[in-house]
């Protein structure tokens, strides 16, 4: 509300900070009352019960899906004048983003397959009383799904001649990425009646 030319409501100052959200505290110049507001809404996750500001969650999910980690987001943000993401922050999202996407992922192969599998058997189409479907490999489907974070960790703590810290590690293929993705078919087929 503006009223005579000034504003109605005057910040005070900033409570907290978490990521790029802030806790901000203002005072009504009419009734002098105080007021905490928060720049961004909070998310709750169901699954765990935690809550993480809406802006933090958009921040490691873009930088997840580029790939950049958070040593360059937060360079990204110093260059806006942001306040950057701690590693405890950024770290918890991440881990419950990726488990999210994970479960989606495992959804989405299961129902293709079973539509794999129903036209397979519309078909006829057979090997020793089971349906089964060609599958065509190019070499071209799949690139290196090596985690830059956990590269970054334990190629640190290799030139410190230490153990890497605990965490998630999505590094499992030391091999070309061509070969990658026939190894991945071959060890899926491999395990499709379990």
């Amino acid at each position: 509300m503006v009223s005579h030319g000034f504003s109605a409501i005057r910040y005070e100052t900033e409570v907290k900070t978490n990521g790029l959200s802030s806790v901000l505290m203002a005072k009504c110049q009419g009734c002098h009352q105080k007021f905490k507001f928060e720049t961004s809404p909070q998310l709750l996750n169901n699954r765990n019960k935690s809550k993480h500001y809406d802006v933090n969650v958009r921040a490691v999910w873009g930088s997840m899906a580029t790939r950049g980690g958070l040593a360059h987001l937060n360079e990204s943000l110093a260059t806006l004048n942001s306040p950057g993401m701690s590693q405890q922050t950024y770290t918890t999202i991440e881990q419950e983003i990726g488990n999210m996407w994970g479960e989606v992922v495992e959804e989405d192969l299961l129902k293709a397959g079973a539509e794999e599998r129903k036209i397979a058997m519309e078909k006829g189409q057979f090997h020793e009383g089971v349906p089964c479907i060609t599958v065509i490999c190019d070499g071209g489907g799949v690139k290196e799904h090596t985690n830059i974070h956990t590269m970054r960790l334990e190629g640190y703590a290799n030139s410190k001649g230490t153990l890497p810290t605990q965490h998630v590690c999505y590094k499992n293929w030391d091999e070309s990425s061509q070969a990658m993705e026939s190894n991945i078919i071959l060890e899926g087929f491999l395990k499709a009646e379990t």
